[in-house]
């Protein structure tokens, strides 16, 4: 992550921020001074297309400008309209060790399911908060909860690992088909 600030002769202030994970990367740059302010955003998924976001705010005393609409970021088919990208590796490992830090597995199953309704998840990580439970009725039960908050519904095959029996696998794929 990097950030620059500059203050300019003429009192404007500009500052650009860079930020890269391995879902891909994220540019902001800011400027401000006497003809208001403006903001761009540039995201660039990892997997190939980039998806360019701008935001104008002006100030009052300005001349008024229209706004142009932003663009919708690119979500993959069949994930949820509010998930672009998964956890971001910190808040997951904070997510995973709130998860663990329970005793039994019901309180466990309340908790992910909590951090599920707030973010999304890839299907790597599902995998990895499935393999904090014991019981397979409990792994099976979440899986199919957390389904519906995966950006990448094509890879949610890698769950099957966790799962002892293959029953468990059949009921799960039956109830992703009807999804």
């Amino acid at each position: 992550m990097g950030i620059n600030i500059q203050e300019n002769p003429d009192g404007s202030v500009n500052m650009d921020m860079q930020m890269d994970t391995p879902e891909g990367s994220v540019r902001t740059s800011q400027s401000a001074g006497m003809n208001g302010v403006q903001q761009n955003v540039n995201i660039q998924e990892s997997s190939s297309t980039g998806t360019q976001i701008q935001q104008e705010v002006w100030n009052p005393a300005a001349q008024p400008r229209t706004q142009q609409p932003a663009p919708q970021p690119r979500v993959q088919p069949g994930a949820p309209q509010r998930c672009m990208y998964a956890m971001n590796p910190y808040d997951f490992q904070q997510a995973k060790q709130s998860i663990e830090k329970q005793t039994f597995e019901d309180s466990k199953i309340q908790i992910a399911k909590q951090i599920a309704g707030s973010n999304c998840l890839s299907s790597v990580q599902v995998k990895e908060i499935l393999q904090l439970f014991t019981f397979e009725e409990n792994k099976l039960d979440l899986a199919k909860a957390l389904y519906g908050v995966v950006i990448d519904r094509n890879n949610y095959f890698l769950i099957n690992d966790v799962f002892t029996y293959s029953s468990s696998v059949d009921e799960l794929n039956e109830f992703m088909m009807g999804k």
